[in-house]
């Protein structure tokens, strides 16, 4: 390999999220509906992050469709700034099964995770502005609906994506 064709090459990392099954979509579809969320994402975006790992993990396989669903209990909604400096919309979920997995591929694959704790959720806006949470966190209280993810899946992360395309 020569030296321009090292530094042509894409650094790359490994995420893996999952996706949830059609009634816990049509749940999250109805309260963005309900409370009137700014710039709610497609039904066909929602999906929770399991690992987000700098590392490239070449040994991973997601495991696909699940035999044994994960459930998870919705926590609270929360503004979280991105990077692009919006303020994006989660809501925060427990889920024991998922917490297990992604402890599990860590230490399994000596995965990276660039923040202090794993905190299972999912994105219902990317740029929800100065949306007050505190009339969905009262729904939220009496946990309505639960969060069933049903399909584990990967993809490579381009690590140059910014640099590319800022």
């Amino acid at each position: 390999m020569k030296l321009f064709e090292i530094s042509s090459e894409k650094r790359k990392g490994t995420y893996a999220g999952m996706r949830f099954c059609q009634e816990t979509k049509k749940n999250l579809k109805e309260l963005t509906n309900q409370f009137e969320v700014p710039e709610p994402l497609d039904v066909k975006e929602y999906h929770t992050t399991l690992l987000y790992s700098e590392k490239f993990l070449p040994e991973y396989k997601a495991q696909g469709k699940l035999d044994n669903p994960y459930d998870g209990t919705p926590v609270k909604c929360e503004s979280w700034e991105t990077q692009e400096g919006n303020n994006a919309l989660v809501m925060t979920f427990k889920s024991p099964e998922l917490s297990k997995r992604h402890s599990y591929l860590m230490k399994e694959h000596k995965a990276t995770w660039g923040y202090p704790t794993f905190k299972p959720h999912v994105t219902l806006s990317y740029d929800c502005g100065d949306f007050c949470v505190k009339e969905i966190n009262k729904y939220l209280k009496d946990a309505p609906f639960s969060i069933n993810m049903v399909k584990e899946y990967h993809e490579d992360l381009n690590l140059d994506w910014a640099k590319e395309n800022g």
